[in-house]
């Protein structure tokens, strides 16, 4: 983005949610659910940071965006602590 290389995952994330994120939440009154399979690669401490911003930028309550994610081995579950979302 502005010529500089961007995360393809975060790039869909902020289209699929500014495209639609106003259509679920005002016309059909529903939450944003996401799936994330790559638990592996990406931090829950990060993901937060991405659902709180996109939310105060759409001007939606927190916990808005709300997501379910693949843990592929018990060990991977701990990598963050065991923190989820």
């Amino acid at each position: 983005m502005d010529g500089q290389p961007a995360s393809g995952s975060l790039f869909g994330f902020c289209d699929l949610l500014f495209s639609h994120a106003r259509l679920l939440r005002v016309e059909r009154n529903s939450g944003i659910y996401l799936y994330l399979p790559n638990w592996n690669i990406i931090s829950s401490s990060s993901v937060d940071e991405v659902f709180v911003r996109a939310q105060e930028m759409l001007g939606f309550r927190k916990e808005t965006i709300k997501a379910t994610v693949l843990i592929e081995t018990i060990l991977a579950s701990f990598q963050d602590g065991g923190e989820f979302l």
